[in-house]
């Protein structure tokens, strides 16, 4: 809260991350770091291809969620293949040690770039609703597996962000009533990432956020 106030528009206070037993070789920010444990110089890379998945997904609508789980592994397993091999192309060029690759679905504001709405293709509603949580945690399991049959050097998150800010199925789900933060932090209880990017008013007690990064840090540790 202090650091808010002291930051024009109070921006100062969103490059805050916390994290509990965060993998070393995480190539996302804001939460990549180097140390103990990891070379001066790597190259990690991300694949982040909510787009990708949707599409499937939605090519797919007749399918059950063991025949669809079966299509996003193999999506995943194609894009995974396709990542390592870029990055280590990338990483002999920079005469790097290539590091791992990271399977995390990752929101843009783009169209069609939403894990909620890969969700809700899925055939839930609107994400927030009963049911919400066992789709994200197929998808998870799905894109996990389909990314260790492509490699052997899957690391860092390999989950799935769900920013609020950053993902607009996320912001409508919130704008319909369907999200709220409760709900919010049992999805993340099953994607391995966390809160991510969301705003807290700027009259909310300091006892609050600290509580809900309390709760955050119980679900990556128990995890």
């Amino acid at each position: 809260k202090e650091l808010a106030s002291l930051t024009k528009n109070g921006v100062g206070c969103a490059k805050i991350a916390v994290f509990a037993n965060v993998p070393e070789d995480n190539p996302f920010m804001a939460g990549a770091h180097q140390g103990v444990g990891e070379p001066d110089f790597s190259l990690n890379v991300g694949i982040s291809g909510p787009g990708v998945v949707l599409n499937v997904v939605l090519q797919n609508p007749d399918c059950d969620l063991t025949e669809l789980s079966e299509v996003i592994k193999r999506t995943v397993f194609k894009i995974t293949r396709a990542g390592e091999l870029i990055g280590r192309g990338i990483a002999d060029l920079m005469k790097v040690d290539f590091g791992i690759v990271d399977i995390s679905l990752a929101s843009t504001t783009l169209a069609g770039d939403s894990v909620a709405e890969v969700i809700e293709a899925m055939g839930v509603k609107r994400i927030g609703v009963p049911g919400s949580t066992a789709a994200l945690a197929l998808l998870i399991s799905a894109v996990k597996k389909g990314g260790a049959m492509a490699s052997s050097s899957i690391g860092g998150l390999s989950g799935t962000f769900i920013p609020v800010s950053e993902d607009a199925g996320m912001i409508r789900a919130v704008k319909s009533g369907a999200l709220n933060l409760e709900k919010l932090e049992a999805l993340t209880s099953v994607c391995s990432v966390g809160l991510d990017m969301f705003a807290v008013p700027g009259d909310t007690p300091a006892d609050v956020p600290s509580a809900i990064i309390a709760d955050e840090l119980s679900i990556g540790v128990i995890n």
